[in-house]
């Protein structure tokens, strides 16, 4: 079962610069500030759907493909 993306790794020639851009966008600090990596927390993402909810799998109805 896929559960989803864990982890997404960026690599930053300016690795301070990017922390702090990342800070200011996402309004929180890092959990995890080091200066060879810097970790963030994921936030629950949410989708809707434009069109009324239609009965189908879960999947279809968030990918919008049912």
């Amino acid at each position: 079962m896929f559960l989803g993306l864990r982890t997404v790794i960026y690599p930053a020639p300016d690795l301070a610069a990017l922390r702090d851009w990342y800070a200011t966008t996402l309004g929180q600090a890092p959990y995890f500030d080091e200066p060879f990596y810097v970790g963030f927390q994921r936030r629950r993402l949410r989708t809707r759907s434009r069109s009324p909810r239609r009965s189908g799998s879960r999947a279809r109805d968030l990918l919008g493909c049912g």
